[in-house]
């Protein structure tokens, strides 16, 4: 839901500025460029998310733990991991 907010924030501006006449349509273009990325990204995470949460094969299983385990205890990656799930950890 927060990508949707940013994405609609970053509409929502653009929209603004070039109604009003303070800037030249074409920043409208620009929309895709700086969202598609994002987008992109929160797909792709979301849906290892997903196949690592549905695993059924113990070699699943065990990477996931290790994984869990991992991630949990390295340096930045515990914040990098709730800024993904959240959808604020995208700029």
């Amino acid at each position: 839901m927060n990508t949707g907010l940013q994405d609609a924030a970053n509409l929502g501006w653009k929209l603004v500025a070039v109604l009003s006449g303070h800037v030249d349509p074409a920043l409208l273009d620009t929309y895709r460029a700086e969202r598609h990325p994002v987008g992109r990204a929160v797909l792709r995470s979301s849906g290892g998310i997903v196949r690592l949460a549905m695993a059924r094969r113990p070699w699943t299983l065990a990477f996931r733990a290790t994984l869990t385990t991992v991630l949990n205890h390295v340096g930045p990656a515990p914040a990098r991991m709730i800024g993904q799930l959240s959808g604020i950890g995208y700029a």
